[in-house]
This record gives structure tokens, C-alpha cells and sequence, in this order.
């Protein structure tokens, strides 16, 4: 059993970035794989979710969202447990998304702004073992690379569903979390929608 853990899904999908997770969950059933998504919504459940990851557990993903200023607010209590999560996830090489707002619980510098860029865009990753460019939407005044790979722990400011416009690097976590990307009628099927989501964004 695959278990997909949403932090604080209620407060954490500002542009939908939620949707992740049940890509994800999707994308492991079409090849058979059961799987499940959790939120996680309190210390307890932070605590739990660490545990496993300090553990060594596998087959686990973690999709932490975009959230308002607001909701970073609301959340500051939990900033330590949050930081120290995400840096046990680098180390032991848990695979993961953090999007927007969510990158400062990863140790980015979120303090160096530019003019806000609000637009379709590829970019470029330099990351061993994982695709070369991204598609997404970039909507952000930081002045940080759009996507960037620790561990295996995938940093963005590119929102909404990426995981559903990038099935490369939906390949590569299911790899990672020890499944088999076979192909499916579904799969065949979502593909060719992305590629025309290709088409049309990259070009934009």
C-alpha cells in the first residue's frame, strides 16, 4: 500500500496544488498499485508522519500546497515540526512536493523578490535522475529558479496539479516509491490530453 500525506490540505491549496496527491493516487491504480491520501491536520499527525519518514518508511509521498498569507500565519505554530520534517525528508530521500508559500518551511530564501511574473512557462531543471524540463504555470514575486530537486524532494513556485501536466515526473516518483510505469489504456489516454496541454502552454 502507497500513502500519499497532504499537510493541511484545507489551508495548503490556494491554486489547487492538492491535486497532486490524487494524480498521484490515479496514476497508481492504473498500474495497480492501492494506495491511499491522508491528510495530516495536527501535531499528532505530524509527529507520526516524521516518525515514519526518520524511519526509513517507504512508499510514501508528501504533497505540502501554496497557502494565503493567511493560512502561513495560521500554520506558524507548526513552522519547526514543519522544517524539521522537510529536512528528514531530504535526508532520507522520502519523495515529496512543496509548492508557493510552503517552499520558506524548506529552507529557501523567499526574501529576495522581483516584478511578479504571471505566466505559462518551461523550465529547465538540472536534477540527476529526473526529467529535464517542467511545465507549469508560474505566478510569483521570488526570485527563485521555478523548480529545483533535493533529495528527492521536488521545490516549486509552479502551481495547480503539475504532477497531471507532467507525467514524466510522475513517472519518476512512482519509480522512486518502488512501482512499475506500465502503460494503460488510461494512461495512453491522459497523455495525449497533456500533450496538448503542452502544445498550447509551452508556446504561450
Amino acid at each position: 500500500m502507497k500513502t500519499i500525506y497532504t499537510l493541511f490540505p484545507e489551508m495548503l491549496n490556494l491554486n489547487g496544488d492538492s491535486a497532486n496527491s490524487m494524480v498521484l493516487k490515479k496514476n497508481l491504480q492504473w498500474i495497480g498499485e492501492p494506495s491511499q491520501i491522508l491528510p495530516v491536520s495536527n501535531e499528532t499527525e505530524l509527529i507520526e508522519l516524521a516518525r515514519l519518514v526518520k524511519s526509513g518508511e517507504t512508499g510514501i509521498f508528501v504533497t505540502i500546497g501554496h497557502g494565503s498569507a493567511a493560512a502561513m500565519q495560521s500554520l506558524a505554530p507548526y513552522d519547526e515540526q514543519i522544517q524539521a520534517l522537510l529536512l528528514q525528508m531530504v535526508e532520507a530521500k522520502t519523495p515529496g512536493i512543496v509548492v508557493g508559500s510552503a517552499l520558506a518551511w524548506a529552507g529557501v530564501d523567499v526574501s529576495s523578490k522581483r516584478e511578479r511574473r504571471s505566466e505559462f512557462v518551461l523550465a529547465n531543471v538540472d536534477a540527476e535522475g529526473w526529467p529535464s524540463e517542467a511545465l507549469g504555470y508560474l505566478n510569483s514575486d521570488l526570485s527563485l529558479e521555478p523548480i529545483r530537486v533535493e533529495g528527492n524532494l521536488v521545490l516549486t513556485l509552479l502551481h495547480g496539479p503539475f504532477l497531471a501536466k507532467n507525467p514524466l515526473w510522475l513517472d519518476r516518483i512512482i519509480e522512486i516509491l518502488g512501482g512499475e510505469t506500465t502503460a494503460s489504456d488510461s494512461k495512453i489516454c491522459a497523455e495525449r490530453y497533456v500533450q496538448e496541454i503542452w502544445n498550447l502552454e509551452s508556446n504561450h
